[in-house]
């Protein structure tokens, strides 16, 4: 099983971000999951199936047209890359099927209050240390993994699918 769950959001618009952050976005969120999952196909093909969950966000849904209600700003190349990766998952679990390699793709609802997610209002003097479990996140990736080879190729969110399978 794999599990990419790493990722880097650092705020800016088009105008104010920086090109090295515009790399480092691409290279920790999209190209670090594509390396991890090449080097893993091989393996989960040996042993005759594997699983995939890409984490995304819901930063990766697409807005549609305008207007909009609210403005929101700095989080348009953090939106692309997840929506990059879920396209992704997508074309790759209908690659992958044959090989029983399933991909999908969890998303946590709202914000959860990581170490890396509060790192950027944290004061390094008083740092916020009220952090939270991901419990629907993990028990959404449980579940997946119990499904069977044709559970593929979906994009989930943690909290709907928790309620939706009675999970929590």
């Amino acid at each position: 099983m794999v599990v990419n769950n790493a990722a880097i959001l650092v705020p800016g618009t088009i105008e104010t971000i920086q090109p090295r952050h515009i790399d480092l976005i691409w290279q920790v969120d999209l190209r670090g999951p594509i390396l991890l999952m090449r080097e893993a196909i091989p393996h989960m093909r040996k042993q005759g199936g594997g699983r995939i969950i890409n984490v995304s966000s819901v930063a990766g849904v697409f807005p549609g047209p305008g207007p909009y209600k609210e403005a929101r700003r700095g989080g348009a190349f953090y939106g692309m890359v997840k929506a990059g990766l879920e396209r992704l998952s997508q074309g790759l679990a209908m690659e992958l099927q044959d090989d029983k390699i399933t991909v999908n793709v969890l998303s946590p609802q709202g914000r959860i209050k990581t170490p890396g997610n509060l790192f950027a209002q944290n004061d390094p003097e008083n740092p916020n240390l009220d952090f939270e479990p991901a419990f629907a996140m993990a028990k959404g990736a449980r579940w997946i993994c119990e499904q069977g080879p044709e559970f593929t190729g979906n994009i989930l969110f943690d909290e709907d699918l928790a309620r939706e399978k009675g999970l929590l």
